[in-house]
């Protein structure tokens, strides 16, 4: 099976990230069909040469392949890493208790039925971020050297990155910033001129955020998020 990687992420989650304020780690393993070059162009030599049925009929038996050979590897993985709703009723037999609890390795979700179809050609594989980035780099370690060695030209899988923010941190260090600086920490938002304001949580109590204040505004405003107002301090 190919295996790529996908570490892209937003240009101020990396910047709090380069700047300690996180770490970018796995998100999930995304499963999905995969047509070779050859395989591509050969699909489109044969859509002029076969009756509308029976390309389409091609395209889908593919597809039931894919759904075969990768329900497969998901045995083998499910039968040493829980796969969270992987099994027929796991929301009922006990499954939703282990999820709730965190007792679980990864979180599977499946198109089977969202497709119309009753197969998947679309999976994915989540990390439990209850458990210990230990934990998980051993898990995922041992799930992608399965997939690795998996003789499946159909499938390829992407491994996803994302940013986890250490949002206690931040919230902090803007706390900080603006009790040293007040309203100046942001006077100009996406175009817009105006001053910020730090304002009471009316649903939970003892938190704070930010709005902006268009000038001239007394009520309306843009709520803004702690990590832009970190982000364009740095």
């Amino acid at each position: 099976m190919l295996i790529t990687q996908d570490r892209m992420v937003g240009d101020v989650d990396r910047k709090l990230v380069n700047h300690g304020y996180g770490k970018i780690v796995v998100h999930s393993l995304k499963i999905g069909v995969y047509y070779t070059k050859e395989q591509l162009d050969e699909n489109v030599r044969t859509r002029d040469i076969l009756s509308p049925e029976d390309w389409l009929k091609g395209g889908e038996d593919y597809r039931i392949d894919f759904h075969k050979k990768v329900l497969a590897l998901l045995n083998r993985i499910h039968e040493k890493h829980y796969l969270y709703q992987f099994e027929q009723g796991s929301d009922t037999n006990g499954g939703r208790d282990r999820y709730r609890s965190g007792d679980y390795d990864l979180f599977f979700y499946s198109n089977k039925g969202w497709n119309g179809k009753d197969y998947f050609d679309y999976v994915s594989l989540t990390v439990n971020d209850k458990k210990t980035d230990e934990e998980n780099a051993l898990i995922l370690a041992d799930v992608i050297q399965v997939l690795e060695s998996a003789d499946i030209s159909c499938a390829s899988c992407c491994i996803q990155y994302h940013a986890v923010l250490d949002r206690e941190l931040i919230n902090c260090e803007v706390r900080a910033l603006y009790d040293k600086v007040g309203e100046k920490l942001l006077t100009q938002y996406h175009g817009v001129t105006g001053k910020l304001k730090m304002m009471d949580s009316e649903h939970e109590e003892g938190r704070v955020f930010y709005g902006f204040f268009k000038k001239g505004s007394r009520k309306r405003y843009y709520p803004v998020e702690t990590e832009y107002l970190l982000f364009k301090t740095l």
